[in-house]
Parts: structure tokens; C-alpha cells; sequence
């Protein structure tokens, strides 16, 4: 995912270097070089770790826009004080041009935000394994501490510091702590795609 997103953001600098600099929007590049200085001064800050890169981006696209709220009405019909409608208009504007200007700084958060998205999709559990099935895949039953058993299957790489692949069957009755992932897959029993909890990582409870 990452490969391909890396390449997007090449692909928009060849093409942000193809159609050149427009005379008239040098605030443009004003606003985009110091949302650019902003970013990396944010990255270096400890007040501002917890910050997600977006709302870093967010942040230091605001205050850079901020001195050029006439240029950017008249031009570009950017309402500064109520953006709500304009924020993801005002937000390509400036990311078309910093890869023209920054690229680096943009890569770098396009990766960043990547990294976003993909830690937001992992989710945890932990609980007692009540029953493992062995068919096409394993799957593990887990009863958490609700009482509620749910359903976690073994379809990937399986990152564990217990021998899971030789092993897996002592795992009965053990507790445990995952990380999985929702994956979505056709099932030729129903003859439709639904979602599954793909174990990423197991690891043994005391």
C-alpha cells in the first residue's frame, strides 16, 4: 500500500512540474512554503507528538493561509473564516503545489497518514480460547471477559513468540492477547464476501 502511495505522490510532482507556476499565484507558493517549514518544525516538537499528521497538516495549513484570506477570496473564492465547505479544496490547492516546492516534506506525511490509516484498522482482544476448528483455516473461539465468544481466524502470517504452527492445538483453555485485522473474503458456503477477524499476532496471557 505504501509502494503504491509513493508513487501517486511521484506521479502528482511530474505532473505538478509539467504544468509550471501560474505568475499570479505566487502567495500560493508563499502559503505553501511555510505550511511546509511548519510541518517539519511540528514533526520536532514534543508538545506536538500526539498530533496526528493530519491535524498537523491542518494546523500549519490555517496559519499559513491566514495572511492572505483577501487573495485567497478573490481568486480563489476561499472563505477563510468558514471553510467547512472549502477545507478539502484549499487543502489539494496546497498539496498540488508542495510537491512542487516540498516534496520530501509531502512524501513524508503521505506516508505518515498511511501508517494513520493502517493503525486504525488493528483491533485487540484477549480472552480464554474455548474451542480451535480445524478446516480450510484454523479458527480460535475466544471467550472474552464479557462471556462473549467471538471468532478469530488464522489466515496470514502469524507473528507470535509461542511455536503457533506446531503447536496451535495446546492452545485450549490457554489465555491469550491478539491483534487482528477485519478482512473481507468471499465464502463459497453463503456464495458472498463477509468479514473476518485475521490474527495478525498471539501472545500468552499469565
Amino acid at each position: 500500500m505504501k509502494k503504491n502511495y509513493i508513487l501517486t505522490i511521484f506521479a502528482l510532482m511530474s505532473l505538478t512540474l509539467s504544468f509550471g507556476q501560474n505568475a499570479n499565484d505566487d502567495f500560493i507558493d508563499i502559503i505553501t512554503s511555510k505550511t511546509c517549514e511548519c510541518v517539519e518544525l511540528k514533526k520536532k516538537t514534543e508538545s506536538d507528538e500526539k498530533l496526528t499528521p493530519k491535524m498537523q497538516m491542518g494546523i500549519c495549513l490555517f496559519q499559513s493561509a491566514k495572511e492572505y484570506k483577501k487573495e485567497l477570496a478573490e481568486q480563489y473564492d476561499f472563505n477563510l473564516d468558514n471553510l467547512e465547505d472549502d477545507a478539502e479544496r484549499l487543502g489539494k490547492l496546497i498539496g498540488n503545489r508542495m510537491a512542487f516546492i516540498c516534496p520530501n516534506t509531502l512524501l513524508k506525511f503521505s506516508v505518515e497518514l498511511e501508517d494513520e490509516k493502517e493503525d486504525s484498522m488493528v483491533f485487540f482482544a484477549s480472552g480464554e480460547i474455548t474451542d480451535i476448528k480445524e478446516d480450510m483455516f484454523v479458527v480460535f473461539n475466544v471467550k472474552n471477559q464479557e462471556g462473549k465468544i467471538e471468532k478469530f481466524f488464522w489466515l496470514t502470517f502469524l507473528s507470535s513468540e509461542y511455536d503457533v504452527q506446531n503447536s496451535f492445538e495446546k492452545l485450549k483453555g490457554k489465555n491469550i492477547k491478539i491483534k487482528y485485522f477485519e478482512q473481507e473474503l468471499f465464502d463459497p458456503r453463503i456464495k458472498e464476501y463477509r468479514v473476518f477477524n485475521s490474527i495478525s499476532s498471539l501472545e500468552l496471557m499469565e
